[in-house]
């Protein structure tokens, strides 16, 4: 076996390619083949012959079951390898991407309790996670992921809440405990949510209990959380994304400060701003900042953000990275710095190409998905970029995901 991205084990059998969850490098099992695809099969495992000398038991009771987790069959400095590894090699294969300054990876600082934002489904009044490769539920009471403030909201909804006609439940934290809890159902009473809001925040730091039904959004306490992050005060909607791992969040921003260097002369365009995690800290070094991002309350998070942190430098703009790229080049911006942290799906081709026609001396793209980093990054190289240096970062102990920054340098004319 060899470990892939997303963390399978890949094996070849009778020529056949064959992926096989939650084996390991040199390890041998018996598997079945469960689905068959034209190039390739997927299999589960039957028993493992030859285990390998990194296995160790998973701490989860329903771990290969649920959905969420991938490795924790794996010492994490283990996880973190193999991750890497598979990094690598979608690097090559997707982008091309193999001469690069790759540094050590980070560690996420705990490695179990780290999350602070979880989806759960509700079905037949249980709570829990989709199954592996499926939409079925497993049914959780805790999960070893998540900060213990949500763990304990968990408890507290499978003892007090009355679920049926809820759908999909949503807890959103910050490092200091405090959270929200969203709750959906088209059919599902609003007045449930405040009773339980109520009753919930005598015992629990809860914050606000949000209920979205067929009559609209019905918001008990707050609708928002304040985090703090490097003696910076940020407000976050419920509406709005922010990392799911404060303490890796802490030295992404140390990293992007460290990389990007920004000094009294440098204009900076920021796309895919969001709250303005990064935004704050760029304009307080920069000339200025131009911040774009496409959610509203994001948008309007980030005004409150800088207006507390009392930061007059940056232009907000309430438009898609595509927009934003697009309105520079017709306005003409010279931008000396380019920062982008696109969702999953990456930025795409009409983003990286205006990015390399805008020509920024330098580009810093931080990304949760090698494959769409590949490809982006393939755009920037071919004209006129040498990708000099790449970070792994591990914000999803536990599981596949790895977060990764690439810094782009200016090496020739386009």
């Amino acid at each position: 076996f060899r470990s892939v991205q997303g963390g399978d084990g890949l094996a070849r059998y009778e020529g056949r390619v064959i992926f096989v969850p939650f084996t390991l490098p040199g390890e041998t099992v018996e598997a079945k083949i469960v689905r068959e695809k034209k190039e390739y099969a997927e299999a589960e495992i039957v028993r493992i012959i030859t285990p390998s000398p990194e296995r160790r038991e998973a701490p989860c009771p329903v771990f290969t079951i649920c959905g969420g987790c991938q490795l924790q069959h794996l010492p994490e400095a283990a996880q973190l390898r193999y991750k890497v590894e598979a990094m690598r090699e979608v690097l090559a294969r997707l982008g091309k991407l193999t001469s690069y300054d790759l540094l050590p990876p980070v560690p996420s600082p705990p490695p179990f309790h780290y999350r602070t934002r979880a989806q759960l489904k509700v079905e037949r009044g249980e709570l829990g996670y989709y199954r592996q490769k499926s939409h079925e539920i497993v049914a959780v009471d805790r999960c070893p992921l998540l900060i213990a403030p949500l763990n304990g909201a968990i408890e507290a909804m499978l003892r007090s809440l009355q679920r049926d006609r809820l759908e999909e439940i949503e807890l959103q934290g910050i490092s200091s405990g405090d959270f929200l809890i969203v709750l959906r159902g088209d059919q599902f009473p609003h007045d449930r949510g405040e009773h339980f809001y109520e009753t919930m925040r005598q015992t629990l730091p809860l914050k606000g209990v949000i209920v979205g039904n067929r009559r609209g959004w019905h918001v008990f306490g707050e609708n928002f959380l304040i985090e703090t992050v490097r003696e910076k005060r940020f407000r976050i909607s419920e509406r709005a994304f922010s990392q799911v791992n404060p303490a890796v969040n802490r030295l992404l921003i140390e990293t992007v400060l460290e990389w990007s260097a920004p000094s009294s002369n440098d204009r900076i365009l920021e796309l895919y701003s969001g709250i303005g995690n990064f935004t704050l800290f760029l304009a307080e070094r920069a000339a200025s900042v131009t911040a774009v991002e496409g959610n509203r309350a994001a948008v309007e998070d980030a005004r409150w953000n800088l207006q507390n942190a009392g930061l007059a430098n940056v232009a907000l703009s309430t438009a898609s990275a595509e927009e934003g790229v697009r309105r520079a080049l017709k306005e003409r911006k010279a931008y000396s710095h380019i920062f982008l942290d696109p969702p999953r799906e990456g930025a795409g081709k009409a983003v990286m190409q205006g990015i390399a026609s805008l020509a920024p001396e330098k580009v810093i793209y931080l990304s949760c998905d090698p494959a769409t980093f590949a490809r982006d990054v393939r755009i920037l190289l071919d004209r006129g970029y040498l990708l000099r240096r790449l970070q792994p970062f591990d914000m999803f102990p536990q599981t596949g995901h790895l977060e990764l920054m690439g810094e782009m340098a200016r090496v020739r004319p386009d």
